[in-house]
């Protein structure tokens, strides 16, 4: 299952997983739209806060883009069974009410120490708990060693599940939470456009407005309200007018023709 999964199924999985109440904001913070995951931490969380955990060390959290990072199976179908939520019932169990989580003021001193001694010092953590992902995890290693299928077929398997539990979440959360998957929707429109994939050219005074070049163009003169024509150059003479392709006296009928045109 470390065999990374398609671009398309990917972007599909994290619209939905954003869509889902729990996921809707950072797991250490209340920014909105996380757009990094812990793989083995379970939670969700921000640009911001993704640096955070990059500076920690791939010993306590591995941390991925969303939409910059490859993901493989595994990872995608542990993310899958996860919410910020629901993890936070773990990580934040114990967190004594007079420490406050981190907010839009927060200075960079004050949100490492938070997210150092949630997931470093483990000081808010359940202590009769389990991390969010250890069951899954588990049930997935069980499931590995069946021996009736070679590790392709458990691949397959598992993909076939992942792609139909999506499938189902995407239903659901179209109907419980449609403005989620609107704005997730518009988040990806909003990424496709900054990255440069979609640029759309200003005019400007040197782009062509007609294909005919005897056309009367204007040039600017001076003020911007005097206009100066430009006549066609003499050589050039207007294009005759084409001859109407239907007959004046016989009614119009849409379906006749060659077929081979449509």
């Amino acid at each position: 299952m470390d065999t990374t999964v398609s671009v398309s199924l990917q972007e599909q999985a994290f619209k939905i997983f954003l869509a889902l109440p729990g996921n809707q904001l950072c797991a250490d913070c209340p920014a909105p739209s996380p757009d990094w995951a812990s793989v083995n931490l379970g939670v969700f969380v921000c640009h911001k806060c993704s640096g955070v955990h990059r500076s920690i060390g791939l010993h306590i959290t591995r941390i991925k883009s969303m939409k910059l990072d490859s993901w493989t199976l595994k990872q995608l179908y542990l993310m899958n069974y996860v919410n910020n939520q629901e993890a936070n019932l773990y990580w934040e169990a114990l967190r004594p009410a007079d420490r406050e989580r981190p907010h839009q003021d927060t200075t960079h001193g004050a949100l490492k120490a938070f997210i150092y001694d949630k997931y470093v010092h483990k000081k808010f953590v359940n202590p009769e708990g389990r991390p969010p992902l250890e069951p899954i995890m588990e049930k997935l290693n069980q499931e590995n060693k069946n021996d009736d299928e070679t590790k392709e077929q458990f691949f397959q398997r598992k993909l076939k599940e992942l792609e139909a539990e999506i499938q189902q979440k995407a239903l659901q959360a179209s109907i419980e939470n449609p403005k989620a998957m609107i704005a997730s929707a518009k988040s990806d429109k909003e990424r496709i456009i900054s990255s440069g994939l979609r640029q759309v050219k200003p005019f400007t005074a040197e782009t062509p407005r007609h294909s005919n070049s005897h056309r009367k163009t204007f040039e600017r003169q001076g003020s911007d309200d005097e206009f100066t024509v430009l006549s066609a150059p003499k050589d050039l003479k207007p294009e005759k007018e084409k001859p109407s392709a239907l007959p004046s006296d016989k009614p119009y009928d849409m379906f006749a023709g060659n077929d081979e045109s449509l």
